[in-house]
């Protein structure tokens, strides 16, 4: 019999079907859809086979919360195995009564992901305490980074715990070459009397600053276990986007043999490695003092300087003399403009890789097809849009725009996959084709437009990007068009406006709006707010918030009644809505008197909960950064 509805297709299906939701999307999908009986049951039953997914991003009111937490919490926590904390607000809720129930909260848990930027100081340290504590049960943690100082502070913490899990990942998701830390790891570790050793890790993801470090993660006593090993370093490269051809001003980090303890130096599981911004002169003294770089099946070298042709033939023979079980090869260098490479120079022996070399802005660059595009942290306009073979499976990148591009929607064909896109437009004039664009961008949550900076000229001294009001009104009507499924948005205030002004189609999807405020920036105007969550702007707006510039708290009345005029223009214009959020992702500050909190508190708490019983039960909080939330 052929089967023509979707209700009549057999219970298996049904149940498989099943496996792709969360305990969570099931409960506001299917069950909540109640489209007939069999297949309430069928729902009801796979949600309590599926593993579970803890998120702070799991927008729901804090009511809602507290019920989920006293009543259907306990019942499920044995099959939460992941944590997801990227929010402020409800990441301490769920990092507080982790604390207060450590054995039954998350008894199974076995990853943990932690975005450190978007959790304020204490939530931080506490997660640390927490995953020492249930290192036997969790494998796998995830943090990622934006601020290289929070890193360290994070480092020296997990050294000081001991901590060694299965896969450990500290990513940093911008480029932080110009802070210099305090001091190398190691000493960090000598400093809290302990070794810098990662026993029992078998995945490691890690970025150094000191040159001494990489040579300590060489040593078998470091990583004993260790069979996949990534590593950046922190420090001065050449890149794609300078305009000539030099070194930055980096402190000397060159590897020498005897750095490296050769003794020592051998990780007998090592299998795949990847260095990225790490000189070749490095990767060099690696390969032929380093035992185990022998039995290396993978290598993978992005980012990575040539001082000249005689740097890439040594390279070359040491591939061919040491590397005798590789089979997989992948870099991009970076050379001297004046480079001249011949033929045999790009021979690679019998690895089966073809390698492309180009010029741009004054830069050589060569690298293997296809293009790393997935280990790339920031691309500069058309560096890559022009080749045709790219591996494009990445989650996060930055993407530069500051010259008259080609054809950004041939360039954003490469990104159909990517998850998270942070997009700088510095444009004064272009050619662009309006209807050319047709690109489907199906797999994008996250995405942040900034058409005011260009990290490529943030050194220049009174540099400030000038693109046309109509420019970005073009951009912003391509990304709502091509990003079906994007859930948070992030913009400056000017640009928020035009898109208010101009825009008649709305944004369907997006959940979250982060709203970003130059220094100076009086309060936004509450009459402009009401429009956000509307059906000509963001129908199914739940979070709100502004950062980039901090809001004192001394005097409180005055933000107070900034504060209630936007929330009472959100919730009047909007059922959905459900947080506030003022003074985002800010440093610890204090403004004084110190009594000025606690005015501002009561203030915002009388308001909110006497406004509707609806709101009786709602949260308020002003952290010790002074981030102000209003969660209903």
């Amino acid at each position: 019999m052929t089967v023509t509805r979707l209700e009549d297709l057999p219970n298996e299906l049904w149940l498989e079907l099943f496996v792709y939701f969360t305990w969570f999307e099931l409960n506001s999908t299917w069950l909540q859809w109640k489209l007939n009986n069999r297949i309430q049951l069928l729902a009801q039953i796979a949600q309590n086979r599926v593993a579970l997914s803890l998120s702070s991003m799991s927008f729901i009111t804090y009511g809602e919360w507290l019920h989920y937490f006293e009543h259907e919490h306990p019942i499920i926590a044995h099959r939460i195995t992941s944590l997801l904390l990227n929010e402020s607000i409800i990441s301490n809720e769920i990092i507080s009564r982790w604390l207060e129930n450590e054995k039954s909260f998350l008894p199974c848990i076995r990853k943990c992901t932690v975005y450190v930027d978007l959790i304020n100081r204490s939530a931080r340290i506490n997660i640390i305490l927490l995953i020492c504590r249930h290192a036997l049960t969790l494998r796998h943690i995830v943090f990622h980074f934006n601020e290289i100082d929070r890193y360290y502070v994070i480092m020296k913490k997990v050294i000081e715990e001991r901590i060694s899990l299965h896969t450990m990942q500290f990513i940093m998701i911008k480029d932080s070459r110009y802070f210099k830390w305090m001091s190398s790891l190691a000493e960090c570790a000598t400093y809290c009397d302990q070794i810098f050793t990662f026993p029992k890790t078998v995945r490691l993801r890690i970025s150094l600053q000191h040159i001494s470090d990489l040579a300590l993660l060489m040593q078998c006593n470091t990583l004993p276990h260790i069979e996949d090993l990534h590593v950046t370093m922190e420090t001065g490269i050449y890149t794609s986007h300078q305009l000539d051809n030099w070194y930055e001003n980096a402190p000397c980090s060159i590897l020498c043999p005897n750095d490296l303890n050769t003794t020592g130096a051998n990780l007998p599981h090592l299998r795949t490695l990847q260095l990225r911004q790490v000189d070749i002169t490095n990767v060099i003294v690696l390969i032929q003092h380093v035992k185990s770089m022998c039995q290396l099946e993978s290598l993978i070298l992005v980012n990575c300087n040539v001082k000249d042709k005689n740097e890439l033939i040594v390279f070359k023979s040491c591939i061919r003399n040491f590397m005798i079980c590789l089979r997989c090869l992948r870099f991009l260098f970076y050379l001297p403009a004046e480079t001249k490479l011949e033929k045999i120079d790009l021979d690679w022996f019998n690895l089966s890789h073809h390698t492309v070399e180009y010029e741009i802005n004054g830069l050589m660059v060569l690298y293997t097809v296809p293009y790393p595009l997935n280990s790339q942290r920031q691309v500069y306009n058309h560096t890559f849009g022009r080749q045709s073979t790219i591996n494009n499976n990445i989650n996060h990148i930055e993407w530069i725009i500051d010259c008259d591009p080609l054809s950004i929607d041939t360039t954003l064909t490469h990104f159909q996959y990517v998850n998270s896109l942070v997009l700088f437009f510095d444009i004064k004039e272009m050619n662009i084709n309006i209807d050319s664009w047709h690109v489907l961008l199906p797999f994008l949550r996250h995405l942040k437009l900034n058409f005011d900076s260009n990290p490529i000229k943030s050194g220049i001294s009174y540099y400030r990007s000038v693109t046309p009001s109509h420019y970005r009104c073009i951009i912003l009507e391509k990304f709502r068009k091509c990003a079906s499924t994007l859930e948070c948005l992030t913009l400056h205030w000017s640009d928020l406006e035009l898109l208010l002004e101009h825009s008649s189609s709305p944004w369907p999807f997006v959940r979250q709006l982060n709203i970003r405020l130059k220094s100076r920036t009086n309060f936004p105007s509450a009459s402009l707010i009401k429009q956000s969550p509307t059906n000509k702007a963001f129908p199914q707006l739940q979070y709100l918030s502004f950062s980039g510039r901090r809001f004192s708290l001394n005097p409180p009345k005055p933000l107070a009644t900034w504060i209630l005029l936007c929330f009472d223009a959100l919730v009047s214009s909007s059922s959905k809505f459900i947080i506030l959020h003022v003074n985002r992702c800010y440093v610890t500050y204090r403004s004084f008197p110190l009594t000025s909190r606690d005015i501002l508190l009561t203030l915002l708490t009388e308001h909110v909960r006497s406004r509707s019983d609806h709101y009786s039960s709602s949260k308020i909080v002003i952290d010790e950064n002074e981030e102000i939330i209003i969660w209903l």
